[in-house]
């Protein structure tokens, strides 16, 4: 609770020791950089599992073999963190490319700039912020087993909320007025008031979270899904994958994902501009034909670049295949589950081609992509 004082007066102490309300505004706005990055460190802990859904017309993306993984990464004393939550920080990354645009469109890069350059102060008021949060989290989150009953989008959801509120008071920072006091005692109160009311300690199933559910803009937390269990015994062969074949087929796999196929166009049109621009018109206009690149593709791909990877290398290489005296099963030694197993008795057809192994059931079929070994693999599953 100190921390959680500590941060919702900071500005009030800032203002104290002669920031000036544009100063004021420079530090909700780097701290709201803290409070992005630490809603998304901490939502990869989340046991719930969550559904992620990136489609906006012509620029969608599609994670659902990640989200199906089980298991989690061990950190030593930490919980697990969970790979399935990966898929936050797409949202994440966009948030803090809009966040930086808001910053440049309403604070000035000068006033900013001078403003940090006694950058003890805004140093010490974003620090107070961010350990607020980091021993919240210690102590909350962690010490109150909090991430069990929450899913990932909880804190996005309370970072987003902080954001606004953070928005409006940057906003209220740059009025131009002669009042300065009561300009900046008007910041400081709103941002106390709001971080004693919605931020303290154990705030972490906010009223937004059950307002969105009842709206059906967002699902209710599931529980976390339960892998299947390992079959007994010893396996008679283990077979892993190539790490290799597997790196080069999540490249492959994220550079011809339609979600990067809007920034490939416009590489396309915007590259072909500047050729014919500077063969036309000279250098200075063949560069103004690629700003779009500059600006948009950078948000179209670190989203998607990332994400994309991790699904391909958690879903084809963080996998070994076993086969049972009944069984085959896929288990993850980096996430300690198996990922799912299927009954040799129920195996009627297996092929191979190049190092793809497809098993095929009367119910199901599996494609097991990049195996080291697929015809020592055949062979264990027909000797059964």
């Amino acid at each position: 609770m100190l921390w959680a004082l500590c941060a919702a007066f900071v500005l009030a102490g800032a203002a104290a020791a002669g920031a000036t309300a544009n100063t004021l505004g420079v530090v909700l706005w780097l701290a709201g950089y803290v409070v992005v990055g630490w809603a998304g460190v901490i939502g990869l802990f989340a046991e719930r599992e969550a559904a992620f859904n990136y489609d906006f017309g012509v620029y969608g993306m599609t994670v659902d073999d990640l989200s199906t993984r089980h298991g989690g990464v061990s950190l030593g004393r930490f919980p697990p963190l969970y790979p399935r939550n990966t898929p936050v920080f797409t949202g994440v990354v966009a948030v803090i490319y809009l966040w930086t645009l808001l910053g440049l469109a309403v604070i000035t890069p000068q006033s900013a700039v001078s403003d940090l350059r006694g950058g003890t102060l805004v140093t010490a008021s974003v620090a107070a912020v961010g350990l607020a949060l980091a021993t919240e989290t210690r102590d909350v989150y962690f010490g109150r087993r909090q991430f069990t009953d929450i899913g990932v989008q909880t804190p996005i959801r309370r970072a987003l909320e902080l954001l606004l509120v953070s928005a409006l008071l940057i906003g209220l920072s740059q009025v131009s007025t002669e009042a300065t006091g009561q300009q900046s005692l008007l910041i400081c109160g709103g941002w106390a008031g709001y971080w004693l009311l919605r931020q303290r300690p154990g705030k972490f199933d906010h009223w937004t979270g059950r307002v969105a559910s009842a709206l059906r803009l967002s699902p209710d937390p599931q529980p976390a899904p339960d892998p299947p269990v390992s079959p007994e015994g010893r396996p008679q062969a283990v077979v892993e994958t190539s790490q290799s074949a597997v790196w080069r087929g999540a490249i492959r796999a994220t550079v011809t994902d339609d979600a990067l196929l809007p920034a490939w166009i416009l590489v396309f049109l915007s590259g072909g501009l500047a050729i014919l621009f500077g063969a036309t018109s000279g250098f200075s206009v063949a560069r103004a034909a690629l700003i779009p690149v500059i600006v948009a593709v950078p948000l179209l791909v670190l989203p998607v670049v990332p994400v994309k990877i991790a699904e391909y290398l958690f879903t084809h290489g963080a996998v070994e295949y076993r086969v049972y005296d009944r069984h085959i099963a896929a288990y993850a030694p980096i996430l300690g589950a198996t990922q799912w197993r299927l009954p040799l008795a129920d195996v009627a057809v297996t092929s191979t081609n190049g190092d793809t192994v497809t098993v095929e059931t009367n119910a199901t079929m599996r494609i097991l992509r990049h195996v080291s070994e697929p015809d020592r693999l055949v062979a264990a599953l027909t000797a059964s």
